[in-house]
């Protein structure tokens, strides 16, 4: 299980106590278009994240989410672009094996591919080891 950082805990608490509970409140709301089917509420409120409008399929709502942040961002490509990033920024900060874990990689090749070659890092190390100096 991987631990969560302080700023993660209260968002995570601020979506179950206020937003998830306007969701479950809101959760047959009147919407044009076709309808998914909707969850019965025992399964809703064992479910962590459900839809804006009740359903237990979040994949549109994942959709909209990624649409919004293009706008916001004209680099944003999509949600792999993303995890890459931050993969990415883990192995700067943490050993291989550990960010296999988090990013849950069955092989550890998987994970190597984000692994950046710095080459200010390469050359310091050449110098401090090669075998002349």
């Amino acid at each position: 299980m991987l631990k969560l950082e302080a700023f993660q805990i209260m968002e995570l608490y601020e979506y179950i106590h206020v937003t998830r509970s306007k969701i479950l409140a809101n959760r047959v709301a009147e919407r044009s278009g076709r309808k998914p089917k909707t969850m019965k509420a025992a399964e809703q409120t064992s479910q962590l994240f459900i839809s804006m409008n009740g359903c237990e399929n979040i994949k549109n709502s994942l959709y909209h989410l990624n649409q919004a942040l293009r706008k916001l961002n004209s680099k944003y490509k999509n949600a792999i672009q993303l995890c890459q990033s931050v993969i990415t920024e883990w192995l700067k900060e943490k050993d291989l094996r550990t960010v296999q874990y988090m990013a849950g990689h069955k092989y550890v090749s998987s994970t190597e591919r984000y692994q950046t070659s710095n080459l200010e890092d390469l050359k310091e190390a050449l110098n401090k080891h090669h075998p002349l100096k």
